[in-house]
């Protein structure tokens, strides 16, 4: 398997477009389902997200399963990396669905108060005090929140944001973009505590404060602790 990877990572670094793995019979890729429309599903593995198309039954196939493909297809040399043609999917085992369940709650927050909305251009997050997700999930969830909301997205903190002169630290004001700051804590396997806030000035800002989350059925679900406005 190492050696496989290897031939192909060099396939990779050596082409721009599509790459088709003739050197191989075929390859596996292993990740976590973070993503399911039609019969296309995203997956997030240790390369980052993968987008996997082709004809397979997705009925039998959720959000947070841990999979692995075997595939012949091509490879497209993307972000996300795409790939086609499965031979097979195997579910190795069922995890938590982080991802799907902070992009429900990004979603919520976007469209309360929408006024704080208008006219921006990107949207950064920072997510430094999520504390129950991992790097390649934080890298994850901002680029899919950036496809669901339809704008640019990138990971910043607020004084990157104002060193990059795209927050007016003087008058509180991030005139492009909105700045989404989330602090998580976990309290055990089934229940963690989180604060979300949007941010566009210091006289216009939304939080969902306290929030409480919860696991049934292997399914995240939260109730707003309180919601700030100023």
């Amino acid at each position: 398997m190492k050696i496989i990877c290897a031939i192909l990572l060099m396939l990779l670094c050596g082409c721009s477009s599509l790459v088709r793995p003739d050197a191989i019979d075929h390859y596996q890729y292993e990740g976590k389902i973070v993503e399911i429309k039609d019969d296309q599903m995203m997956i997030l593995g240790k390369d980052g997200l993968v987008h996997v198309g082709g004809e397979f039954d997705t009925q039998s196939l959720k959000e947070g399963m841990q999979v692995l493909i075997d595939t012949n297809g091509t490879v497209n040399e993307t972000y996300p990396m795409s790939i086609q043609c499965i031979g097979s999917i195997q579910v190795v085992k069922e995890e938590d669905d982080l991802i799907g369940f902070y992009l429900d709650v990004i979603q919520d927050l976007f469209d309360t108060d929408p006024g704080l909305n208008d006219k921006i251009e990107m949207i950064a997050f920072d997510l430094s005090k999520a504390d129950n997700l991992d790097e390649a999930e934080k890298d994850a969830l901002i680029w899919m929140a950036g496809s669901m909301l339809g704008t640019d997205t990138r990971a910043a903190t607020y004084d990157e944001l104002v060193e990059e002169g795209l927050i007016d630290d003087e008058n509180l004001y991030f005139e492009k973009g909105l700045l989404f700051n989330l602090e998580a804590k976990t309290v055990d396997e089934n229940h963690f505590t989180f604060t979300i806030q949007k941010w566009r000035s210091g006289l216009g800002a939304y939080w969902f404060a306290d929030c409480k989350a919860v696991k049934t059925d292997n399914e995240w679900h939260y109730e707003i602790g309180a919601q700030m406005i100023s």
